[in-house]
């Protein structure tokens, strides 16, 4: 479902101790970058075939 991964993210950081960052998520930052990538290519292309 799209949105998960991005909202795992926002959890993790809200989860963190005051004043900390967890660490770098590599893995889920590039997937939520890829879902990103696909919805821009997906209403790229509905907004070309109006």
């Amino acid at each position: 479902m799209f949105c998960e991964k991005a909202m795992e993210l926002i959890r993790e950081l809200h989860r963190a101790p005051e004043g900390q960052l967890p660490a770098f998520n590599e893995d889920g930052l590039r997937q939520v970058l890829e879902e990103m990538k696909a919805l821009y290519e997906q209403n790229q292309s509905d907004v070309s075939g109006v």
